[in-house]
C-alpha cells in the first residue's frame, strides 16, 4: 500500500508516521511510549558510537557521545522472522521504525546491523517479523515555569547495603526543599551491579516552600515492572500542601515499609515562599522482597537470579570455588569482569587455588570458618550483592531437593528447572537456568546442564566442592572439581 491508502485507511498520520493504534510501542506500554521514527535512527546513528560485542548475547552496545559518553543501550542480534522461521539471530539486527518507504509499497524503513555495519535501511518487507525498539520524546517538565536539575552531590548520596540488587537510595539534601504533584518514571538508570532501576522525576506544581521540609512520594508496581502512578501515595497528603502552616513532617531521606518505591521529593532554599522552579531526581531501586522467594517453612530466602545476571533466565558469571571476581566467556575464553583479565579453568593460577587442599588448610589459609563453609570475604554471593547474601550450603541444596517439586521448563528461551515448593509454598518458585560451566576456555554445555556452586568444600576429597547439578534427565547434589567454573544462586536466612 502506498502512503496515500496508508494514510486514508487510519494507519499513518500526516507525519506519514504509524498512528497510536497500530504503533507496537504504544499498544505494548502506552503513551507516550511510541516506535522510532526512520529519522530518528539516522539520528542515532549520527549522534552515537557502536560496538559489537557479547552481552550473554551477541549484539551492538549504541553509546552516546561528548556529555552523552556514559549513556549506552544494548541492542541484541534477534534476527528477523520469515514464514515460520527465525533468520539471523546472533548475527543480525532488525529494528522497525514507524515509517514506511514513500515510493516501495512493499517496504518500510529498519534499523538494521552486524558486526561490521550499523545503518538504516528499507530492504525488508513489511510482513517479516522484527523486534521494536521503543522511543519516547524528552518534553522536560513545563509545569511551574522554567525548570533546571539540581544534581544530587555523590557526597549527599548513600546506597545500603552496596550493591545489593535494589537497594535503597537514601538521598540526603540538607536545607532544600520542594513541594511536588506528579511524577513520571523511566527505566533507564542502571544500579552499581547492572540492574536496571527506576528513574523518577518529580515536577513540582505548588508555590508553597518549606526549609528543610521534604515531601515523600510512594508508588506500588505493577506485576509487569511498570510504576503503578495511578496510586501515588503522598505524605504529608496532598491536600495539606496548600495550607501555609502545615507541619514539616519529613526532615532528611526516609524508607517506607513493604513492597514500595520511595521518593524523596522537596527543594526550595531559606523559607522563601516563591514557585518551585528548581528540580533534582532520585534514583528509586526496589524493595529486596522483589528479588527473593522462601519455598520452605523455616527455609532460606532464594534470589531470584544468579550473581551477575539482571533477569531470572540469565546465565551470570562464572567462579572457581572460592573466587569472588567473576568471569565471563568471550567465545574463545574467559575474562574478568572487573578488570578483563584472562583466565582458564584449569589447574593453574589463579584457578587452582583451592584446588587439592584439604579442609585443614583452606580452614587455616582463612577460606572457610568452622562450619566449613566459605567466609563472607571468599563468598561470590556476599561480595557481588553484600548484605546477608551468601552462597548456599551442601544441606540447604539437599534440603532444596527434598523440599521442592521441579519441572524442565524453558523460561525466555533459556532452558533449566522451574523449582516450586510444596504445600503452603507451592505459588512460590525460581528459575534455575541451564548455564553450562566452564572448563579450560570454553562454556560447555548451556541450555543443557546447569552446575551451581555451594559454599561447602567436600571433606576429604581435596579436588572437590559441592555443587548442585541439573539437566533434562536429573536434579540433585554432587561433587566437582574445584577450579571449574560454575553459577552461583544466592540465598540469606530467613528473619
Amino acid at each position: 500500500k502506498d502512503n496515500s491508502t496508508l494514510q486514508s485507511e487510519g494507519w499513518i498520520d500526516a507525519t506519514t508516521n504509524l498512528v497510536a493504534a497500530h504503533d507496537a510501542a504504544t499498544a505494548h506500554l502506552g503513551a507516550p511510549w511510541r516506535m522510532p521514527t526512520s529519522d530518528e535512527f539516522q539520528a542515532l546513528i549520527n549522534n552515537c558510537t557502536t560496538t559489537w560485542i557479547t552481552n550473554g548475547v551477541k549484539g551492538r552496545l549504541v553509546t552516546g557521545t561528548g556529555a552523552y559518553a556514559n549513556r549506552s543501550i544494548f541492542l541484541p542480534a534477534t534476527g528477523y522472522g520469515d514464514t515460520t522461521n527465525l533468520y539471523n539471530t546472533a548475527s543480525q539486527g532488525y529494528y522497525w521504525s514507524s515509517t514506511p518507504h514513500p515510493g516501495r509499497l512493499s517496504y518500510a524503513w529498519r534499523l538494521h546491523f552486524t558486526s561490521k555495519s550499523f545503518s538504516q535501511q528499507y530492504s525488508n518487507y513489511r510482513y517479516y517479523g522484527q523486534p521494536v525498539r521503543p522511543v519516547r520524546d524528552f518534553a522536560g517538565c513545563s509545569a511551574g515555569g522554567s525548570v533546571t536539575y539540581d544534581p544530587l552531590p555523590v557526597t549527599e548520596t548513600q546506597t545500603t547495603p552496596v550493591p545489593v540488587p535494589y537497594a535503597w537510595l537514601d538521598v540526603h539534601v540538607p536545607g532544600i526543599a520542594y513541594a511536588y504533584e506528579a511524577y513520571e518514571a523511566a527505566a533507564t538508570a542502571t544500579a552499581a551491579n547492572g540492574r536496571k532501576v527506576w528513574e523518577c522525576y518529580a515536577l513540582g506544581l505548588d508555590p508553597q516552600v518549606a526549609t528543610n521540609d521534604f515531601r515523600i512520594a510512594s508508588f506500588p508496581m505493577k506485576a509487569n515492572g511498570t510504576p503503578d502512578l495511578a496510586n501515588v501515595t503522598f505524605d504529608p497528603p496532598r491536600e495539606q500542601w496548600n495550607v501555609p502552616d502545615a507541619p514539616v513532617v519529613w526532615k532528611g531521606a526516609t524508607q517506607l515499609e513493604g513492597p514500595w518505591r520511595t521518593v524523596l521529593v522537596g527543594g526550595g532554599s531559606s523559607g522563601a515562599a516563591r514557585p518551585a522552579t528548581r528540580f533534582f531526581k532520585a534514583v528509586v531501586f526496589g524493595d529486596e522482597d522483589d528479588i527473593m522467594v522462601q519455598l520452605w517453612e523455616d527455609g532460606p530466602y532464594w534470589a531470584i537470579m544468579n550473581v551477575g545476571a539482571e533477569e531470572p533466565w540469565e546465565y551470570g558469571y562464572y567462579f572457581w570455588w572460592g573466587d569472588t571476581v567473576g568471569y565471563t566467556n568471550t567465545g574463545s575464553g574467559w575474562i574478568s569482569v572487573t578488570d578483563g583479565t584472562s583466565i582458564s579453568f584449569t589447574n593453574s593460577v589463579p584457578a587452582n587455588s583451592t584446588y587439592r587442599q584439604t579442609v585443614s588448610w583452606l580452614r587455616k589459609n582463612g577460606y572457610i570458618d568452622a562450619t566449613d563453609n566459605l567466609v563472607p570475604e571468599h563468598d561470590a554471593a556476599h561480595v557481588h550483592w553484600g548484605g546477608e547474601w551468601r552462597m548456599p550450603t551442601a544441606d540447604e541444596f539437599d534440603a532444596l531437593v527434598d523440599n521442592c517439586t521441579t519441572t524442565w521448563t524453558t523460561t525466555n528461551g533459556v532452558p533449566g528447572y522451574l523449582v516450586t515448593g510444596t504445600g503452603k509454598y507451592a505459588n512460590r518458585s525460581i528459575f534455575l537456568p541451564a548455564a553450562g560451566y566452564g572448563d579450560d576456555s570454553q562454556l560447555i554445555s548451556p541450555d543443557s546442564q546447569g552446575q551451581y556452586w555451594s559454599s561447602t568444600p567436600h571433606p576429604s576429597n581435596t579436588m572437590g566442592a559441592y555443587y548442585l547439578f541439573l539437566n533434562s534427565g536429573g536434579f540433585g547434589r554432587g561433587r566437582f572439581i574445584r577450579y571449574n567454573g560454575q553459577s552461583v544462586r544466592p540465598v540469606r536466612d530467613a528473619d
